[in-house]
This record gives structure tokens, sequence and C-alpha cells, in this order.
């Protein structure tokens, strides 16, 4: 009786409702810009909620900052929506400075300049960052039994890094 009294007088629970669509963030940049349903994000938290597969791993390699807890998230759940085969060509891609979609893998390199450069030392940086983080952390789940995808891995360190 005491619990349902209770119950009866509690306000509903209701979820926050976002106050605007959100787009790109400002500082975001882009491989091309976004579709109706190809990323969207807290607007005051700039918090990730969705996105397209390449969207994410620019969002995971983003030159101008890291964030850790997107790193943890995204390398726990990323075998929901994608394969480990899949995850590590697009952070080959990306550390290359090719598009992440489409038919990038006959593409040429884009012309660098020296800001360009720097940009892509700092996308080296971070795909290095995460490579580190997924090899360290998900050894035994995702390297260890799949001896193709360790051979991979060490065809791309050693032939690019």
């Amino acid at each position: 009786q005491l619990l349902r009294d209770a119950r009866s007088r509690a306000a509903p629970v209701r979820r926050p409702q976002p106050t605007t669509a959100r787009r790109d963030l400002p500082d975001l940049r882009f491989a091309a810009p976004d579709a109706a349903d190809d990323a969207a994000a807290e607007p005051a938290a700039s918090q990730v909620r969705a996105g397209s597969l390449p969207r994410l791993v620019e969002q995971l390699t983003y030159e101008r900052y890291v964030d850790p807890q997107f790193a943890a998230t995204f390398l726990l759940t990323y075998r929901t929506f994608t394969t480990d085969a899949e995850l590590l060509r697009l952070l080959e891609l990306r550390f290359d400075n090719r598009p992440l979609d489409g038919d990038a893998d006959d593409l040429p390199l884009a012309p660098v300049g020296a800001e360009e450069q720097e940009r892509l030392e700092k996308i080296r940086f971070r795909v290095t960052g995460v490579l580190k983080q997924w090899v360290s952390v998900y050894w035994a789940d995702d390297f260890e039994p799949h001896g193709e995808l360790q051979a991979a891995l060490q065809r791309f360190v050693d032939g690019r890094m």
C-alpha cells in the first residue's frame, strides 16, 4: 500500500527532448556534408548518439581533440555494426588521408600542403592511439583468435607506420 501511494504521487518520468536538430559541430570538418540519417549528437554536450561508420571513424580519429570516452565506447561496441577487418581497413584509409566513403582504395592520396601536412600528422597520431588502445585492451577478443587480422595489422604497421 505504501509503495502504491508513493507511485501515485510521483511525477511521470519524461525523456528530455533535444531543442535543436544537430548537424555537424562547427569545429568538426568531415569529409562530406551530413546526410539526414548520417550523424547525430547532443548539441550542448557534443556527445555522439548515432552515425554512419565512416563518420564514427572520423570522430574517433578527429585531429582537434581526443575523446577517451567515445574511443572506449566505440571499441567496446563496434562488433555490433561492423567487422574487425572493416574497422582496420577504415583506420588504414584514415591514416593515409583517403576518403572513407565509397570505393576509396583506388583513389590517389590527396595533395598535402604545410597546413594539411600538420593535420595529417595529428590524424595519424590519433589512428595510432586508437590502434594501440584496440590492441592492448581487445587483443584476446579480436586479434588472438584471428590470425588474418593479426597479419593485416602487421602489414599495415610494417608498411606505413
